[in-house]
């Protein structure tokens, strides 16, 4: 299990973020986060990890205002060495 904790300053409040992550093998990731503020979001997705360089990562966005409208999103990548 992986969790994290923290705050952000924005503008002139603090926002609360929190997250939390389980590796079900190398290859899947089911993931949670959280950052406060009627302008942001509750996210829940997962990682797959197609190779050691390639991953992608489909989640949802719930808004946290008054809408908690959805919005999915997906993120490909690839990582490689620079040297």
């Amino acid at each position: 299990e992986k969790y994290m904790a923290g705050a952000v300053r924005v503008g002139n409040h603090e926002e609360a973020l929190l997250g939390w992550a389980h590796d079900f093998n190398p290859t899947w990731r089911f993931q949670l986060d959280y950052q406060s503020g009627k302008e942001n979001f509750f996210t829940v997705g997962f990682t797959w990890n197609i190779t050691h360089s390639w991953q992608v990562n489909p989640a949802m966005y719930l808004s946290n205002d008054h809408t908690h409208a959805v919005v999915g999103y997906v993120v490909f990548t690839y990582t490689f060495p620079l040297w």
